[in-house]
């Protein structure tokens, strides 16, 4: 927060200042950097690397697991956990998954790293199939196959099935589950290809990807590459210290550049948005399917009511 100048004649204590520009701070040419001797003061720029934590230090699937190992006492046997957990009728069970079998079934597992391993990868991988339902997967109708037993011809017989009003329900039914399931799973694998280790030939094939791997090393993610575009200053002790070694010139350039890198950022932001808004749109039109569904009762109460007893 910039402040007026401190007056130091009038109030010697806030001589120190920093934030207020105190003479103290003005006169080492350490402007709103805080003084190495005192420790009580800070960089008001750089405070919020005070509580910027790194991407890969969430802490909150672990509460999660010990929250739901208390209420519905999971965790006690591991081994039963592991079969409970990470079974999959359609693949082979990775025994790495059964050292933490919750995690299997954990949103958390999907969202804490910034990049996968081959084991994260599993594990996110397995907690989308469980919220979506892939375990048990719905069986559907085949409706060529059904007409196909009937005598007479074949395609007379099966626009007659569509004529149907079961049939019809059935098939709008089904159209609706499906398509709410795509914006789900949608949002659900974007969050999940955003943790995804970029191929290394990719990587070598981009001067800026290539410059970045001699910093953070060969595995990259889109989302570690956001991050450390987001963070690479605000985390850098020395760049506090060059802004004001720098020239207006230079400044001006580096403006410009955060701009660039603003708007970059701002269009991954209203993808996003865009991605929620379809996300609410279509809670609201699952909403009024009920309501619909209500409606068609009740126009059905009105125009066949049912007989007095």
């Amino acid at each position: 927060m910039p402040c007026s100048y401190a007056d130091t004649i009038l109030n010697p204590g806030v001589q120190n200042l920093v934030a207020g520009f105190g003479s103290t701070a003005i006169s080492q040419k350490l402007m709103n950097i805080a003084p190495l001797q005192n420790d009580v003061t800070m960089a008001t720029e750089s405070a919020q690397a005070v509580y910027l934590n790194p991407a890969n230090s969430l802490f909150i699937g672990k509460l999660t697991r010990e929250l739901l190992g208390r209420n519905i006492k999971l965790g006690a046997d591991k081994n039963s956990d592991a079969l409970s957990f990470t079974w999959d009728p359609n693949a082979n069970t990775d025994p790495s998954l059964g050292q933490e079998p919750l995690k299997s079934a954990d949103i958390n597992g999907l969202l804490e790293p910034v990049i996968y391993n081959e084991v994260e990868k599993a594990q996110a991988s397995r907690s989308i199939d469980a919220l979506s339902g892939a375990l048990l997967p719905l069986n559907t109708i085949n409706l060529v196959k059904m007409v196909s037993s009937l005598s007479g011809d074949k395609n007379t017989n099966l626009k007659a099935k569509l004529n149907e009003k079961q049939t019809q329900e059935y098939l709008a039914a089904l159209r609706s589950y499906i398509a709410a399931q795509t914006v789900a799973l949608g949002n659900l694998y974007q969050l999940y290809a955003e943790r995804q280790a970029i191929a290394p030939e990719k990587i070598n094939a981009n001067p800026a990807l290539k410059g970045v791997a001699q910093i953070l090393g060969p595995q990259l993610s889109p989302l570690r590459l956001e991050n450390f575009m987001a963070t690479r200053r605000i985390l850098d002790q020395d760049w506090n210290l060059n802004l004001i070694k720098e020239n207006p010139t230079t400044l001006q350039r580096e403006q410009v550049q955060l701009m660039a890198e603003n708007l970059a950022e701002t269009y991954q932001t209203r993808m996003t948005l865009e991605r929620l808004l379809a996300t609410m749109s279509v809670l609201v039109l699952d909403l009024n399917q009920q309501i619909r569904t209500q409606l068609q009762l009740q126009i059905q109460n009105i125009t066949n009511p049912p007989p007095q007893q």
